[in-house]
């Protein structure tokens, strides 16, 4: 019983150390090209699945380890890792390569859209086409064969 109840406190001990040794981070992302504040930035402690994303103010705060690695994220600029430090000042620079990327994504789906509406129309077309044909040839057929 007392070889449980020391394991017991042991565990609790590094337990107790490992939540103490969490610290609190907080920070603010602004985008380089003009200053503002970048609002939904992923915040992500590297190796973690913990994390958090900016404010409206483009601020944020979290729980990470003294020194941990954070990983900071947006669409449609470069991803930073940065060490976890109080008060820290994250400024993240456009990705127009990405940005790029999006855009040809973006117009080659309204093509694929555009292609799929126009070959509905002609495969509608085409079948009035046809049932006309048919409907002329039956005419026709009661013109020349009389009954």
């Amino acid at each position: 019983m007392e070889k449980r109840l020391m394991m017991f406190f042991v565990g609790l001990f590094l337990s107790l150390g490992t939540a103490l040794a969490q610290t609190e981070i907080s920070g603010t992302v602004v985008s380089s090209s003009d200053g503002q504040p970048v609002v939904g930035a992923s915040i992500l402690v590297s190796g973690t699945q913990t994390g958090t994303v900016t404010d409206i103010d483009g601020k944020f705060r979290l729980s990470a380890p003294a020194g941990a690695k954070l990983v900071i994220s947006y669409v449609g600029m470069t991803t930073k890792t940065v060490t976890a430090s109080n008060n820290m000042k994250v400024t993240l620079n456009a990705d127009d390569k990405n940005l790029d990327e999006v855009v040809v994504v973006t117009l080659m789906a309204n093509l694929v859209l555009h292609l799929r509406f126009i070959f509905v129309v002609w495969v509608h077309w085409l079948r009035m086409l046809t049932s006309l044909f048919i409907l002329l040839m039956v005419l026709h057929l009661k013109v020349i064969l009389p009954s």
